[in-house]
């Protein structure tokens, strides 16, 4: 697997055209765009390839397009949406881990008190 750390590069023209970062997955227009080739050429940008991505075997077949600037409706690409997996808050998480601890000890001290009657 590839370093796992964050890698994040901000562009305001400089990475839009010209470059080739196989790694990324995630695209964030957060600018207007209007020129259609500078549209398509920011597009690519996560459609490079890229082999052993997540760990060996696991190649890069995906990447994420977070639009804020309406760039995607302006030149009518209609890109599927995906809801993305919520996790639950982490102390609901906490609280269910420790209930579920709590009723594993309840029962294991249960079958313990049936063998010594």
């Amino acid at each position: 697997a590839r370093d796992k750390a964050p890698h994040i590069a901000l562009s305001v023209d400089m990475l839009d055209t010209g470059i080739n970062i196989p790694e990324v997955v995630n695209l964030v227009f957060f600018k207007l765009v209007r020129s259609k080739t500078k549209f398509w050429q920011m597009l690519g940008r996560g459609t490079r390839l890229c082999p052993d991505l997540f760990e060996p075997g696991k190649d890069k077949k995906f990447f994420y397009v977070f639009d804020y600037c309406q760039n995607l409706e302006y030149f009518s690409q209609n890109i599927p949406a995906t809801e993305g997996a919520l996790s639950a808050p982490l102390g609901k998480r906490l609280f269910d881990a420790r209930l579920e601890l709590i009723g594993e000890l309840d029962k294991a001290l249960a079958e313990g008190q049936r063998d010594a009657l």
